[in-house]
């Protein structure tokens, strides 16, 4: 009776040995099953191991002078693909947005003047990013320059000028112009005219009664390239030639003399 005691007990701790075991089995199931369905993230060295191809490493740091065409900073389609084989979503390309944030971007894009650092993201399936960053650098580039500035008027005395006379501005740039620029002379807003085939270029306005008397101001202003890099306002010739305006037609004195 004894043996068989010991037997059932010997069973009895081979059953629940049996049981924990499987209990164990069941519970590294379930574990693997949760690490399974809850989608462990692939460790950054791997999500890391994106790889870019076409990268645009040609315009990293390189310098373009400002225009009013768009740069086009991805020459050739970039792409990205995961070594193991992993979809990849992307490349984004992104800028800061100046509030803290980015903003995306597509090729070709209008830089402003400064150096923006581009970044290029991409995305495994469980949305590990890895990134690449390069730069794009605008620099303002040199505006027209206008040589000669003149200024006549059609009186017999050209640097004088009365009522119904025209003052004439001439000016050319050393570059053509991506606009006519604006000009005012004596406060008015001048007709300005461009010789075909040229960059010269003519301001005209004729004199009234209300055009301010004394030597004549003016203003040449919205000077650009046709790269759209600006000059500064030109307010003064090369020559030295100024026009003074005259419009108060002289009076005469008749005096009687008695003898």
């Amino acid at each position: 009776m004894d043996s068989c005691n010991q037997l059932c007990d010997n069973k009895s701790l081979a059953i629940r040995a049996m049981a924990v075991q499987a209990l164990c089995r069941f519970v590294a199931i379930v574990t693997l099953a949760t690490g399974l369905f809850m989608a462990q993230p692939i460790s950054s060295a791997q999500a890391q191991s994106i790889i870019f191809d076409n990268f645009p490493d040609d315009i990293i740091e390189e310098t373009f002078e400002r225009d009013n065409k768009k740069v086009d900073f991805q020459t050739v389609e970039t792409t990205a693909r995961h070594p193991g084989g992993r979809d990849v979503t992307g490349p984004e390309f992104t800028i800061p947005n100046g509030s803290g944030g980015t903003t995306s971007i597509t090729s070709p894009y209008e830089f402003p003047v400064d150096t923006t650092v581009v970044t290029v993201t991409a995305r495994d399936p469980l949305n590990n990013p890895t990134s690449e960053t390069f730069e794009v650098t605008i620099l303002e580039g040199a505006g027209p320059v206008l040589d000669p500035v003149s200024i006549a008027s059609d009186n017999a005395d050209t640097s004088l000028a009365k009522e119904r006379d025209m003052i004439t501005l001439s000016f050319t740039s050393d570059e053509p112009l991506g606009e006519t620029p604006a000009v005012t002379i004596a406060g008015q807003m001048a007709s300005v005219t461009k010789t075909p085939n040229t960059n010269e270029y003519k301001a005209t306005i004729d004199v009234d009664s209300n055009t301010p008397e004394g030597i004549v101001s003016f203003v040449i202003g919205g000077l650009k390239d046709a790269l759209g890099n600006p000059s500064e306002d030109i307010s003064s010739t090369t020559d030295d030639l100024y026009v003074e305006v005259d419009t108060t037609a002289p009076t005469a004195t008749v005096e009687t003399l008695i003898t």
